[in-house]
């Protein structure tokens, strides 16, 4: 895993965007609370580095990028006793990197963890009806 996003990481461009959470998005409560007031810089550095969200090389045709965006990960370490829930806001870390996950720094201090570190997350998909 590594640590992605928010207003420190010099990784993502000023005013990048997210793969799964757009502008007009964050007029709903279940996506703004992770977000900062910034209207200065894009969407990926205005998340709120101490929210629980996560970035993963999703396969669209596998699972949907709207069933995505109302869908959370369950993340957990060796390192504490607890998983913690993350929500899906981005498709990476690039395949370079040979990392399989990007997740919050407010998520990595939960668990303990920090980059290169192995964490385990299991998808859980909205219940239908």
């Amino acid at each position: 895993m590594s640590i992605f996003a928010g207003p420190n990481d010099k990784g993502v461009g000023e005013q990048e965007g997210l793969a799964l959470i757009e502008e007009v998005d964050l007029r709903d409560w279940w996506f703004r609370y992770l977000f900062r007031d910034d209207e200065s810089v894009g969407l990926a550095r205005r998340l709120n580095p101490d929210g629980f969200y996560c970035a993963a090389r999703w396969e669209y045709n596998d699972v949907p990028r709207d069933v995505l965006r109302h869908s959370f990960m369950r993340l957990s370490s060796g390192k504490t006793q607890r998983p913690i829930f993350a929500r899906p806001v981005d498709w990476g870390p690039n395949e370079r990197t040979k990392r399989v996950l990007d997740i919050s720094p407010g998520a990595a201090t939960a668990l303990k963890v920090n980059t290169d570190d192995i964490i385990r997350g299991d998808l859980i998909l909205p219940t239908l009806t």
